[in-house]
């Protein structure tokens, strides 16, 4: 598997307002390379992949730091929590 390969298939991790930009920029690299990674390219392939690493890392610190929702046990709607979280996943 080449490098861009791997590349591409851990876009699906990254932030998804960042995905479309990082598979345009990847395929737009993709297709100025004729096959051999010159030191320049091999370069801007590390640089592809510093901005990939940060946006798979905002995800993941994002998700992992999301609200926990708390219900407040006097409104009367408390009694449905259960039945309106599972309408909502």
């Amino acid at each position: 598997m080449s490098r861009t390969d791997s590349l591409q298939r851990r876009i699906r991790h990254a932030m998804l307002a960042d995905q479309g930009r990082l598979r345009r920029r990847l395929r737009a690299m993709s297709g100025r390379s004729d096959g051999a990674e010159s030191k320049r390219s091999s370069r801007t392939l590390d640089d592809f992949e510093r901005e990939l690493e940060a946006s798979i890392l905002r995800r993941r610190t994002r998700k992992e730091n999301r609200p926990i929702p708390r219900y407040d046990g006097t409104l009367p709607i408390h009694g449905h929590v259960d039945e309106l979280r599972r309408a909502i996943e």
